[in-house]
């Protein structure tokens, strides 16, 4: 439509299976000045402009404030997209985008008119209109691929997932689960670690809580000064229990995430079968069996880990909690933490019988010697302080 402000193109997509384009948050992607934004619009958030406040200052790089100049505008449900890409990048042009009930998303696209009074518009669009192929958009000009918002590493394991698919078991089931299982090897000293500090920080709290309940005197202050040093032992094989309890999980939730976003992004992984009743991963488990299964691994995992079952009932809650959570995710996800948790608990048995044969030394172990050495230094100083003649 022309008119004084020069002219607006309404862009909406409707590209995609009509029971998806109204399910999930819709994504606009705008790439200016050889930046990528990403922009959720809610249903009931109204509209947002474009450019914001940031994205001048970042067109600006640091200079005075200038507008960005737009490469292309893409509107995308969750496999499917709509990419409106200038043949010229248009240099001053504004966006309203908001959430519609019939499209994923609806843009207008404000071009503003020649400086030059009179002057003609003639503007040419690329239009592209289907799924969200990484490799096909990467063959058309203006890196439309980056409309796809994988996040971090998304990009990489999809192209893993790949190879595994294309040269072990065209299955992309099977692929998730045979890099499940090498991710479980990896983590095969984290997992020894994991297992020691469970241990150690039981026994260091324990020592500590008894060291708490001696503390001497402050007027003792050869005494106080003895007590530090057993303090400190007992303290430096908390802090290193305390990494080593977290360590599995800070490594596992990024992963997790990772291959959320991934699913949840790739459209090499739409409507891919896995096995009967699984006919999607990117979908929900149907019958929910799935993330039943993923409950019993995380139980029987947590429950080789727990040095006192019968008053420990994490093992039993967490594993109950996180079946109902992941029963409404994407069957390919709820596949990788079941056979993380199913790999998880083999290792911990293996590593069990490993160490009670081998007979090694934990930290807390090695901080019971320490501490013995600590009261004979002790001991014998007393010794030579009563010997001293008075």
């Amino acid at each position: 439509r022309l008119g004084k402000e020069g002219y607006v193109l309404h862009v909406a997509n409707a590209i995609g299976i009509p029971s998806e384009l109204d399910k999930d948050d819709c994504l606009v992607s705008v790439r200016a000045n050889q930046y990528v934004n990403h922009h959720r619009v809610r249903r009931m958030s109204g509209e947002q402009d474009w450019p914001t406040e940031a994205e001048r200052r970042r067109a600006a790089h640091g200079h005075r404030e200038v507008p960005p100049t737009l490469e292309w505008v893409a509107t995308a449900s969750k496999y499917f997209g709509l990419i409106v890409r200038p043949e010229h990048p248009l240099f001053d042009a504004r966006m309203k985008f908001e959430r519609t009930h019939d499209c994923a998303a609806a843009v207008q696209l404000v071009v503003p008119p020649p400086k030059e009074p009179g002057g003609d518009i003639h503007d040419t669009f690329q239009i592209y209109a289907g799924p969200k192929h990484y490799d096909a958009l990467a063959k058309l000009p203006g890196r439309q691929q980056e409309s796809i918002d994988y996040w971090w590493f998304g990009y990489e394991t999809t192209r893993l997932l790949k190879l595994i698919h294309d040269t072990v078991v065209p299955n992309y089931g099977v692929a998730i689960i045979i890099l499940t299982l090498i991710f479980r090897l990896l983590m095969w000293p984290v997992t020894r670690y994991n297992l020691k500090s469970l241990v150690d920080i039981k026994v260091a709290n324990a020592r500590l809580a008894d060291i708490d309940a001696r503390e001497p005197p402050r007027a003792d202050i050869d005494g106080h000064d003895w007590w530090l040093k057993e303090a400190r032992v007992w303290e430096n094989v908390q802090r290193k229990a305390t990494l080593g309890v977290f360590l599995p999980l800070a490594i596992l939730l990024p992963i997790l995430l990772i291959l959320y976003y991934t699913l949840n992004a790739g459209y090499e992984f739409y409507r891919q079968p896995f096995i009967l009743w699984i006919t999607d991963i990117s979908e929900p488990d149907p019958v929910f069996l799935l993330p039943i299964l993923m409950g019993l691994g995380m139980m029987a995992q947590l429950g080789t880990m727990s040095e006192n079952r019968a008053k420990e009932r994490a093992w039993i809650i967490m594993p109950v909690a996180f079946t109902i959570i992941f029963a409404f995710f994407s069957a390919g996800l709820v596949l990788f933490w079941f056979v993380d948790s199913l790999g998880g608990w083999l290792q911990l048995v293996i590593i069990k019988r490993g160490r009670r044969r081998s007979g090694a030394k934990t930290a807390a172990d090695k901080a019971e010697l320490l501490v013995q050495k600590i009261r004979d230094q002790r001991a014998a100083a007393k010794a030579d302080d009563d010997a001293e003649p008075k």
